[in-house]
């Protein structure tokens, strides 16, 4: 079977598209998945805990979270590490106009938005959640989400008091 001249041009031009678009794809895959704005930072919460209290990590498909929770009472706290909060509890304070707790944490000015009382939606007596933006590069902000939470008011004020010397390393 012998192919005329326009047959055989738009076969050279079809298949010379598709190579392009392979390498292009390929490009972009190896650009992605070298790049640090393409992805998580993979830190490690670093902080004088109260005894009893080790980080756990748990890994999701576009984030991370790690818990500290004591083994003998209901007291934590839980960070999560990625670009899309869960902002529900934020969207809950600004229509009911909740109480906020000036503080530090990570060396950094944060407002506590405070839900004591409010078991239904924590599960907790007592309960402190708030945003943070943490510059990991120049090129990579990343947005924390981090909650406290007990049912004993002491436990939850030794937990805030830990977090002001929050920081964070690179995890292996």
């Amino acid at each position: 079977m012998k192919l005329n001249f326009k047959t055989r041009h738009l076969f050279f031009l079809l298949g010379g598209g598709v190579l392009i678009i392979v390498i292009c794809l390929g490009f972009l895959y190896n650009f992605f998945r070298r790049n640090p704005i393409a992805r998580i930072p993979l830190l490690e919460p670093v902080a004088e805990l109260p005894d009893g209290y080790k980080w756990q990590l748990e890994d999701g498909p576009d984030f991370y979270i790690y818990r500290a929770q004591h083994p003998n009472t209901s007291a934590g706290v839980g960070i999560y590490f990625g670009n899309m909060p869960n902002s529900s509890i934020q969207d809950l304070a600004s229509d009911e106009d909740l109480p906020s707790q000036r503080d530090h944490v990570a060396s950094q000015a944060v407002s506590w938005i405070v839900l004591d009382g409010k078991e239904k939606v924590t599960g907790h007596l007592f309960y402190r959640t708030t945003m943070l933006e943490y510059q990991y590069t120049i090129y990579m902000p990343l947005k924390l989400h981090i909650w406290v939470y007990a049912d004993d008011q002491s436990d939850l004020e030794e937990l805030l008091h830990s977090l002001e010397s929050l920081r964070f390393t690179k995890r292996n």
